[in-house]
């Protein structure tokens, strides 16, 4: 299947059913950072009022008036942060929480051959660092770049206002702005897929390195390790200035045009200021709107290249919850194991990346016979097991158990009725007791002890510290 690129809008799309789950919370969100915009374009306006209602009209009580209303909405800044941080809080915690369980259900529905090629590293990195992200960039990238875009148009609007000419010089900078961004936020996006890329096979190899410490050390190829950890961040290092690069490139083009531009208004302004086409306090207000506007300006247009590397983020986690997984079992029927006989039929089967494994492949196994299949390594042998529990499918041929296809069967009876017992075993920490309740939530002590029984394990656990 062919791998969807994300773009903005896309990213939005695919992360929309998250969102949706906590539309309340996002929607206090959003409105808290609106009116807190609100406020930030009507405070410099009663400033300028009250300045020229001192200058030019000595008027103190209505001075003193807007003072009161200035207080006040300072008063309600303070609270308002209250709510969007608040709401910031839940949704950092349970809006990341919902993406990573379904990356987490996801990874128990993968296809035992897609995991097998998959690295362990960049499934880490999904669940722990690129979740979060998906918030960052609701926050960020879509609820403070709306905003921006949307005060960007009420301040220049006022500034239009009061002044055309001012109004036209700020709209100068508008679509450098956007140029510039469109221009980076393409190689951006390029180089954070690479980023994650390597970063996920850098903390693959990493965790591989933790699980085989011992190994290391026996065959003393420590320096080794330490050469090839050292490229592989010299790699990252690479892509990070390259990334860093062009964003800084894009913002020195962006803030040098501001300036350029903030020269003329302020030649402008003093001009209308001393012909007395402008008052004191409209000089305040323009000066601190262009103040703002050109902050404004240079936040969206970062904000839209920081994007790009999220949605690099973002595109990681859609390819994953996209991946194959065992849903191409059709089998729905109850498997019932009576005596064990085994059958291979004609079994071939063969890996993506390799050529045929197993081709024409015929065995029979009686019920109660014990059987050992020897062969050198890659051979097919543990494939042959993982075809035996479910985990493959044989592409050409059938496994029959008891006059019963394999194929026919659902996952969860075969694996009911079949089991194994890998080269690598895995024990999550915690007791005996704790782990064998995890294939049977519900067992009962005497079905458990029956189980070590059965295994020949009960002696042994008779002799440790904290027995089962």
């Amino acid at each position: 299947m062919k791998e969807k690129k994300l773009g903005y809008f896309s990213a939005i799309s695919f992360l929309s059913k998250y969102i949706g789950r906590h539309k309340r919370n996002f929607i206090m969100f959003y409105f808290g950072w609106f009116f807190d915009t609100l406020l930030g374009i009507v405070m410099p306006i009663l400033f300028g009022v009250m300045i020229d209602e001192i200058v030019y009209h000595q008027n103190l009580s209505a001075f003193l008036r807007i003072s009161l209303i200035f207080v006040i909405m300072s008063v309600f800044s303070c609270l308002l942060y209250f709510l969007i941080y608040a709401q910031h809080q839940y949704l950092m915690s349970m809006y990341c929480f919902d993406i990573q369980r379904d990356i987490f259900r996801q990874m128990e529905k993968c296809s035992a051959e897609y995991l097998m090629d998959a690295k362990s590293g960049d499934i880490i990195t999904l669940i722990q660092q690129y979740a979060r992200e998906c918030m960052h960039f609701v926050i960020r990238n879509m609820i403070h770049l709306f905003n921006g875009v949307l005060e960007i148009i009420l301040l220049t609007v006022y500034i239009f206002i009061i002044s055309p000419w001012i109004g036209l010089l700020m709209l100068a900078a508008v679509p450098v702005s956007v140029v510039v961004s469109a221009k980076f936020g393409k190689k951006i996006r390029g180089y954070s897929n690479e980023r994650s890329e390597k970063y996920s096979g850098y903390v693959s190899y990493v965790y591989e390195i933790f699980t085989a410490i011992r190994d290391i050390r026996l065959l003393g190829t420590k320096s080794k390790v330490n050469r090839k950890i050292v490229a592989k961040n010299k790699e990252l290092f690479q892509v990070n200035i390259k990334s860093g690069v062009s964003t800084i490139t894009a913002q020195n083009i962006i803030d040098g045009t501001n300036l350029v531009i903030q020269l003329a208004i302020f030649a402008l302004a003093a001009w209308l200021v001393g012909s007395s086409h402008m008052t004191i306090g409209l000089l305040t207000v323009v000066l601190a709107f262009f103040t703002k506007l050109t902050w404004r300006v240079s936040g969206v247009s970062g904000s839209y290249l920081d994007s790009q590397n999220r949605v690099g983020y973002i595109q990681r986690i859609h390819d994953f919850m996209h991946a194959p997984t065992e849903e191409y079992w059709k089998g729905t029927h109850e498997l019932n194991v009576s005596h064990g006989k085994i059958e291979l039929k004609d079994i071939a089967f063969a890996y993506k990346t390799g050529g045929d494994v197993i081709k024409d492949f015929n065995l029979q196994i009686e019920a109660g016979e014990r059987f050992a299949l020897c062969g050198k390594s890659g051979c097919g042998k543990t494939t042959l097991g993982y075809m035996m529990i479910g985990f493959f499918k044989a592409q050409v041929g059938e496994i029959i158990i008891d006059e019963q296809k394999l194929s026919d069967c659902s996952l969860r009876s075969v694996r009911k009725n079949i089991g194994m017992v890998s080269q690598d075993v895995l024990l999550f920490a915690g007791s005996i007791k704790e782990n064998l309740l995890l294939g049977k939530p519900g067992a009962s002590d005497d079905e458990i002890r029956s189980a070590l029984e059965r295994a020949r394990y009960l002696g042994i656990c008779r002799v440790l510290a904290r027995r089962v």
